[in-house]
Parts: structure tokens; sequence; C-alpha cells
């Protein structure tokens, strides 16, 4: 049973995985559209990336990694609040501090925000991954409160 959660778990963390990798190409992608096409500021520009991402995020976070049809419109906005907190409070932070530090070492805007992005991404990961599965697609019959599965059931004979 042991080895079935954990395949399962691994399995799932592989399509989060996924999912981030298209939520992390679309944000870069919105990121340098707003900021070298549009020519908006770098934060108004990581904004605008991050909220398309959040939206693609849900979607397949929904449909692919946790397979939850239940409740989308209340789904919704806790994923909102969890990626809100994860992503703006989070993700902008480490971006502005990032922006700050790699630009030190580099002239190019290509460069300082896109190492930002990467970077500030990397924290977002886990805070989400996290949020996602014991708040927004938690099963309701999910006790995250037992002992780990590494500890044996005193129970069991």
């Amino acid at each position: 049973m042991i080895m079935i959660r954990g395949y399962i778990a691994r399995r799932r963390f592989a399509r989060f995985l996924a999912v981030g990798a298209v939520n992390t190409i679309t944000n870069f992608v919105f990121l340098n559209l707003a900021f070298f096409v549009l020519g908006f500021s770098k934060l108004l520009s990581i904004v605008m990336g991050t909220a398309t991402a959040i939206i693609i995020s849900f979607l397949l976070n929904r449909s692919f990694v946790f397979k939850d049809k239940s409740r989308p419109f209340k789904k919704f906005i806790m994923f909102i609040n969890v990626a809100t907190i994860g992503t703006f409070a989070i993700q902008t932070f480490v971006f502005i501090q990032a922006s700050n530090v790699v630009g030190r070492f580099f002239d190019n805007n290509v460069i300082v925000i896109n190492i930002s992005n990467l970077l500030a991404s990397f924290f977002v990961l886990f805070w989400n991954y996290n949020g996602y599965k014991y708040l927004v697609f938690r099963k309701p019959d999910q006790n995250y409160y037992e002992k780990p599965l590494s500890e044996p059931d005193a129970t069991r004979s």
C-alpha cells in the first residue's frame, strides 16, 4: 500500500512539474511580450505574465494533475488565493530582489528579467504544489494529520 501511494504521489508531482513547465513558458512569453513589445514596466510585465499563467495553471491542474472536477468555482477561488500568495507575493518579492542582484552583474535586461523570474519560480513551485494538494484539490475524506507513511501502524497485527 505504501509503495502504491508513493508511486501515485510521484506521478502526480511529475504531472505537476509538466504543468509547471507550461505555466513557466506562458509566464516568460507574456512577460517578454509585455516588456519588450508593449513597453510596460518590469513590475507590470511580471504581473501580466503571472496572471495569464495562473489561469492556465488552474485549468491544467484541475483536469490533468489532481483530476478534480468538483465545485469548479469554489476551487478556482481557493486556487486564486493560494496562487496569489505564492505568485504575487513570493514570486514578485523574489523577482524584485533577484533583479537588483542580477542587475549588478548584467546590463542586459533580457538576462536580468529572465534569470530573476526563473529564480522566483523555484520558490513558488513548492508553495503552490503543497497549497493545491492540501487546500484546493484536497479530497474530503483525506486526513493529513495521520501518521507518516514510513511509520508502521500499531493497530495492525
